[in-house]
């Protein structure tokens, strides 16, 4: 009798285990995104025209952005500068359709984004955000997410040449297996700096027709920022960027700036003139100027 009485329990105990695992799928599978397509197809030719128009967002009852309003011509660049919680990663995600972007508020080439398919427009967006997500795999896999056939030849050519833009090429090859090192989940192998470069050269490689990167380099140092930003200003020739940032070195190599403040746009201009302007961005700039020489005192009183 002992052992018709320990499968009885054992099989009572799966089914629990059965009924809550499915409890919980059915809530994803049912979930419904609030990211949707539109009714539209996706233009042929597009040039990477962004507009943004009254733009405001809010999580619940907290507002995050209010009003904003800018254009970004095909070919050029356009930083987004602001202190932390200006709302600059928000209005990366919006324009990026990874939130729910209102109607009327962003438009690509005069067409309204909500109005196009979502795989549509993120497949012409390249996105690279400063808390990078990889996938649990390897290094060339994880920057060749958008090819087709990544264990090609031809493939990972191109994998070491976007990891060669990105700066991470060489820190790559120190790895045990190289490209093919497991990089863990969330990339969990690789330091922040590296997790950064690895998500940037995901977004370089395959040339989309809008870059947006959000603060892709606030864990790299001076000297590699330099190199990665020298790289990003050569892509940008072939397309639109904006990029989102809180260092002036790297805004001030943009043709247009944005500066946010408490999720309204406090000032626009050249970088040129918003120094001679005097206000928030050149407030930025004289700071961190100032933390710059103190830290090169410091290295050299060491």
């Amino acid at each position: 009798m002992a052992w018709p009485m320990l499968a009885i329990g054992f099989s009572v105990a799966m089914i629990q285990r059965g009924r809550a695992g499915f409890a919980r799928l059915k809530e994803v599978f049912d979930a419904k995104p609030e990211v949707v397509d539109g009714p539209l197809a996706l233009p042929v030719n597009l040039e990477g025209h962004l507009r943004v128009q009254d733009l405001s967002f809010a999580y619940g009852e907290n507002k995050v952005l209010s009003g904003v309003t800018f254009e970004v011509p095909a070919g050029t660049s356009l930083a987004i500068v602001g202190k932390t919680g200006a709302g600059k990663s928000t209005l990366a995600m919006l324009m990026a359709r990874l939130l729910p972007t209102p109607k009327g508020a962003v438009w690509l080439d005069g067409f309204d984004v909500c109005d196009l398919p979502v795989s549509g427009v993120r497949g012409v967006i390249g996105y690279a955000q400063q808390d990078a997500f990889l996938f649990s795999t390897t290094v060339a896999r994880n920057i060749g997410f958008a090819l087709d056939d990544p264990e090609s030849a031809v493939s990972f050519e191109r994998v070491q040449r976007a990891a060669n833009h990105a700066q991470v090429h060489d820190e790559v090859t120190w790895l045990p297996e190289q490209f093919d090192t497991v990089v863990g989940e969330r990339g969990v192998q690789l330091s922040g700096g590296q997790k950064q470069r690895v998500a940037l050269a995901r977004a370089l490689l395959w040339q989309p027709l809008l870059l947006i990167l959000d603060d892709p380099l606030s864990a790299v140092d001076a000297r590699t920022e330099a190199s990665i930003l020298d790289a990003i200003e050569d892509h940008s020739k072939k397309s639109t960027l904006v990029l989102v940032t809180h260092r002036v070195a790297a805004a001030a190599r943009c043709d247009r700036i944005v500066v946010l403040d408490r999720g309204q746009i406090a000032e626009v201009g050249t970088h040129a003139e918003l120094q001679a302007a005097g206000g928030l961005y050149a407030q930025f700039a004289e700071e961190q100027r100032m933390a710059s020489a103190l830290a090169e005192l410091s290295e050299v009183a060491e």
